[in-house]
């Protein structure tokens, strides 16, 4: 049967550290690996033109006490034999260093959901590829838009707070103001300039830990539900309490509400007092935001 050969790099990792850890020498038989070497997973940084060739065999090898197997079927395909009989199929991506870096689930086409390494933008949300991205997409297509879904029971340990809806912001309106108040127009979405203004919709958030919508530089995020960060201002220096109900006020910020506004205007509730965040800088280390002497608020859904 013909040999297979898979090139290797740092993203192939895994089947190399299966090589080292989970197979000895013992049970290779040396005669069908070609160019292969011990790998120190720790130290050693893979050539791309380093290789290992895996014969070709029909059917699944018996499994061995205390050692798993690696091995090449004739549908092409390389597996891992577990010591306890189980067989899973090693899908091994070809990467190219000086493009973009990614794994895909089942196969490298446009069926198959493949994870690529982006850099996602903090405050407008958009997305580049880029080798040395910290983050991460779904995308089968290699370029900026996400093209597959995601399901799964629970997501946990999601630091960031709210939840943001990404509005149209009216023509002309500078960049987002986090933490003022705004309101909807047909043209899009402007910082309230009256009290208690009439089509309020919410604060802009820059604590958000999910986003919905269009992210782009000409929308704002709108906390649609959770806690965020706002700016909040008090009449003659009063001193508000938890629980106390808040609008806008002229200048986007937000304002207690008189009993009066809250029985007239009840849809126009933006959220609900918390307390005042005494630090200057809030979030995980390395991507904390400035507070500028904003208050927690619970959003109004």
């Amino acid at each position: 049967m013909a040999d297979r050969t898979y090139n290797l790099t740092r993203a192939d990792i895994d089947l190399a550290y299966i090589l080292t850890e989970h197979v000895t020498t013992a049970n290779i038989n040396l005669a069908n690996i070609v160019n292969a070497s011990i790998i120190n997973t720790a130290t050693d940084t893979l050539s791309v033109s380093q290789q290992i060739a895996i014969q070709e065999q029909a059917s699944t090898p018996a499994p061995v006490a205390s050692f798993g197997k690696i091995y090449c079927k004739t549908d092409g395909n390389p597996y891992f034999l577990s010591d306890t009989g189980v067989e899973s199929r090693l899908n091994i991506s070809d990467i190219e260093a000086s493009t973009t870096n990614y794994f895909g689930i089942g196969g490298l086409t446009a069926s198959f959901p493949i994870l690529r390494r982006c850099t996602i933008n903090g405050t407008t949300g958009s997305i580049t590829n880029g080798a040395t991205g910290p983050d991460l997409m779904i995308n089968s297509t290699a370029d900026t838009s996400p093209d597959q879904s995601l399901i799964a029971q629970r997501v946990w340990n999601g630091v960031w707070n709210d939840v943001a809806d990404f509005q149209p912001l009216f023509p002309g309106e500078i960049r987002p103001q986090f933490g003022k108040c705004y309101f909807d127009t047909f043209e899009g979405a402007q910082i309230c300039h009256s009290r208690c203004q009439k089509s309020v919709i919410g604060i802009a958030s820059d604590t958000y830990g999910f986003g919905v919508g269009v992210s782009d530089e000409l929308t704002v995020p709108i906390a649609v539900a959770g806690w965020t960060l706002a700016y909040v201002e008090f009449d003659n220096n009063e001193i508000y309490e938890c629980g106390d109900v808040l609008t806008n006020n002229y200048n986007g910020n937000l304002i207690k509400m008189t009993r009066e506004e809250i029985k007239e205007y009840p849809e126009r509730i933006v959220a609900i007092y918390k307390r005042p965040e005494p630090t200057e800088l809030w979030g995980p280390k390395g991507k904390e935001i400035q507070v500028n002497g904003r208050h927690w608020v619970k959003v109004k859904s």
